[in-house]
């Protein structure tokens, strides 16, 4: 949850919004939490895993990655 209000600025950019298929715009308030809770449950039912990316010198939000639809073996 410490990432929301970063994943909050960068998702609420129209430009960045215009290349995913699954940011919304507007991306309101509160979408980021919901967003970031969903993480834990889908790595545990291994559905998939989100990882954030950030600048190594002062661990600034870039954005992030997701793998999806993972099983074992997969």
């Amino acid at each position: 949850m410490a990432d929301a209000m970063g994943v909050q600025r960068l998702a609420g950019d129209r430009a960045i919004a215009d290349t995913t298929l699954n940011i919304p715009h507007p991306y309101g308030d509160g979408m980021a939490e919901e967003w970031i809770s969903k993480h834990q449950e889908t790595f545990d039912q291994e559905k998939g895993v989100t990882f954030a990316i950030t600048r190594k010198s002062d661990g600034v939000l870039l954005g992030a990655i997701s793998l999806m639809d993972t099983s074992k073996g997969h």
